[in-house]
């Protein structure tokens, strides 16, 4: 497969992404708002906190006089039922302070943040950078996906680095697919090498040549003028790269434009830049200036690039996971290796010129999945701000990652939505000292990862261990390793990360119950580490991290905890709302609006948002069953990958018969409340089942719920005998059968 998919000729060449952008708003740094308007949303936030905030607190004196009038009225159950009731919805309110904190904190962080100056950055390459290894986890990704993750890779402007793909598939498949796909895979990297080979000799003749010349030899005015042909050329040959790249969906229009074409205009931004200096009779570019121009070129375009699978050699981790798979390769950085027995074994030596594998250390390492994308910039931007003296002790920086935009499915882009939310409340985090690691695309401090590594046994050897596997968000399991030993971490406050959203439910579903299942396994240890050393962390940031980890699954259970209590128990107990319920929650839902509109949706996309959650409820149940499982059986933990194939994945038919039968409960629910003249309960009820409804038409689709359900087969089995109960059996013509159905 070639690295660049190309068009056919005669085909339309615009790559421009559709649908709704992510660019700069009062909550983000690329506009860097100031004045009046900041201050308005400032203000806005800081009273929808104290809204939120009273009513809370009103709130709870109300239904603390219920509770003590239930207990001094001796009914245990009705007292257990609504403590129980009351629990759940202030998780749900405190759900709501905490994005309303996270939103002042991201626009207190979006005030002062000042993005540094190209130039700036440009001047700082000139000193020797530290190593930087870029790894790409990949298992049984579809090559049309990865590539685009690792042009990304390869065309950042960071010098001194090195990018490898690890392929996590089973080196030896069995199914002709997997093998065609493993081949594939493994000559991904070969195939931009070569691409690339063309403008890095050119540039190299350039370079060699200016190199040999005395500076007494040199016109200035002649290499300049030749410094800006070589930029134009290698701006017009990224350019036609994407001209020939095969869109077929938004997120290739999206890397088409804002990879390889920004990439272009970068460099031919660059050419016209010294063109017009030598025009106007500026300043010059000195010999030195000159080669240091040709040597940044030389290092984009002759990038490193190799592939490394850990599952060829026997005393490797075989574990399963992405976690597993980085700790392989993390823990062979700067040794060399023979192989023996086989090709099976690695064995270090100490004989560099005996070894079979050279492995160069690194004193950073990044990992980028194998559906993400970064800017150009994007390694340089953060390790120049990790060398910084303030960040001597950030272990990890990254940007969270936003959705690629322009999706065509529904589902798609209202979990973009969703995605892009989260983005806004990592940068609050930040404000509050609680960041959390976000594994897509973060870039982590080697002697970080070698504090909290240790060894394992596997299998009979001795493997390092330096993200926990335990989890499966081993992302978050390490933050609280790092934040045990002292270290930070950081959001850095622009938006220089994409990734992929899951395209269908099915995808959607396996990565929502990960999360989910992941951080009720963690929230233990961050309680025994907050136990052992209570001044590590001031109140708000635990606050905020224990809400982090236990959101999906708090807010899934109040709210469902809210819907049993309205459709069973009603009857028996009716105190279940109050107005400050309303004032407590408002805000939130305001600001979340707001915050849609502000980075590229729709206000209205807010229902659908709340009706893809109810549809998550299931899910979400599903992933705290598991944790409670994991805890209980102490068996290792499944890792469900996010699925970045071109077929759409099926979804396990428990989740769909629980929507379909929460909707039907709804309606029924509603219907009885209404007919006792419940007005205010059941069109709450009624009206919750319409987004439900609309969430299994509109997200999931009927068809293919059908499907998964195994509706369909039961429909044509229905049909058949229909047919043969009307005596229209399709005849037996030489012992086979042939299906004749007259309209």
């Amino acid at each position: 497969m070639a690295a660049l998919r190309t068009r056919e000729r005669g085909t339309d060449g615009d790559s421009s992404p559709n649908g709704g952008t992510v660019h700069g708003t009062l909550l983000d740094e690329g506009a860097r708002p100031r004045g009046s308007p900041q201050r308005r949303e400032l203000l806005v936030t800081g009273c929808a906190i104290t809204v939120t905030v009273g009513g809370a607190l009103l709130l709870a004196r109300e239904d603390g006089l219920r509770l003590e009038q239930l207990a001094s009225t001796r009914d245990w159950s009705g007292f257990g039922l609504q403590l129980g009731l009351v629990g759940a919805i202030l998780f749900m309110v405190a759900g709501h302070l905490v994005y309303e904190l996270a939103r002042l904190g991201c626009l207190v962080r979006s005030t002062a943040h000042r993005s540094v100056p190209r130039q700036v950055l440009d001047s700082r390459l000139d000193r020797p950078a530290p190593a930087l290894v870029i790894m790409i986890p990949s298992y049984k990704e579809e090559p049309s996906v990865v590539v685009k993750t690792l042009w990304s890779a390869a065309l950042q402007e960071y010098p001194n680095r090195r990018i490898v793909l690890l392929i996590d598939d089973p080196p030896e498949p069995d199914e002709a697919v997997d093998r065609d796909r493993l081949v594939a895979m493994r000559q991904l990297p070969s195939h931009i090498r070569d691409l690339m080979d063309e403008p890095a000799r050119r540039i190299e003749a350039a370079h060699r040549r200016l190199r040999r010349r005395s500076s007494d030899d040199i016109d200035l005015v002649a290499e300049v003028r030749q410094l800006a042909a070589m930029y134009d050329f290698v701006g017009n040959w990224l350019c036609t790269q994407a001209d020939r790249y095969l869109v077929e969906d938004h997120s290739d229009a999206f890397f088409v434009d804002r990879v390889l074409r920004e990439a272009g205009r970068q460099r031919l931004h660059c050419g016209g830049v010294l063109v017009q200096r030598v025009s106007a009779a500026m300043d010059l570019l000195s010999v030195g200036e000159l080669i240091d121009h040709y040597e940044r070129l030389l290092s984009a375009f002759r990038p490193r690039l190799a592939s490394f699978e850990r599952k060829r050699f026997a005393n490797l981790s075989w574990a399963p996971n992405k976690a597993a798979n980085l700790n392989s390769y993390i823990g062979l950085l700067g040794q060399d290796f023979r192989v023996i027995r086989d090709d099976r074994y690695l064995v270090p030596t100490s004989e560099p010129s005996t070894a079979d594998l050279h492995i160069e250390d690194a004193d950073y390492v990044m990992s980028l999945d194998a559906d993400t994308v970064v800017v150009s910039d994007y390694a340089t931007r953060l390790i120049e701000q990790m060398e910084r003296e303030e960040h001597r002790r950030t272990a990890v920086m990254q940007t969270p990652y936003s959705a690629i935009p322009g999706a065509s499915s529904t589902v798609e882009t209202i979990a973009g939505a969703t995605t892009d939310i989260q983005y806004l409340i990592h940068q609050g985090l930040t404000h509050y000292r609680a960041t959390f690691w976000v594994g897509a695309n973060a870039i982590m401090r080697r002697t970080a990862l070698n504090d909290i590594q240790h060894a394992h046994t596997e299998r009979g050897h001795v493997v390092k261990k330096f993200i926990p596997d335990r989890t499966a968000v081993e992302d978050s399991d390490a933050t609280i390793d790092l934040v045990e030993r002292g270290w930070r971490l950081h959001n850095y406050q622009e938006r220089l990360a994409f990734s992929a959203t899951p395209p269908d439910f099915g995808a959607l579903l396996i990565q929502r119950r990960r999360w989910a299942s992941g951080g009720m396994l963690i929230a233990p240890k961050l309680l025994r580490l907050l136990f052992r050393r209570p001044r590590l962390m001031r109140p708000l940031e635990a606050f905020m991290r224990f809400h982090y980890l236990l959101s999906l699954v708090g807010v899934s259970f109040g709210l469902s905890t809210l819907l049993i209590y309205l459709v069973l128990l009603f009857p028996f107990h009716s105190d279940v709302t109050s107005p400050w319920l309303a004032a407590a929650s408002a805000p939130y839902f305001l600001l979340y609006a707001r915050d849609l509109s502000a980075i590229g949706y729709r206000v209205a996309d807010i229902l659908r948002v709340y009706a893809l959650n109810l549809v998550l409820v299931p899910i979400n149940a599903g992933g705290a069953l598991r944790s409670l499982q994991t805890w209980v059986t102490k068996a290792p933990v499944t890792f469900g990958r996010t699925p970045k194939v071109e077929r759409r994945t099926a979804v396990p038919p428990m989740y769909l018969w629980l929507d379909y039968m929460i909707a039907a409960g709804l309606i029924i629910a509603g219907a009885l409340h209404a007919r006792s003249h419940h007005w205010v309960y059941g069109g709450f009820l009624l009206l919750t089942s319409g987004f439900v409804i609309y969430a299994l038409v509109a997200l999931i689709g009927v068809r293919t719920s059908f499907e998964d359900m195994g509706l369909d087969r039961v429909v044509s089995m229905l049909r058949s005998r229909v047919v043969r109960r009307a005596g229209l059996e399709p005849p037996v013509v030489g012992g086979s059968v042939s299906t004749t159905i007259e309209r």
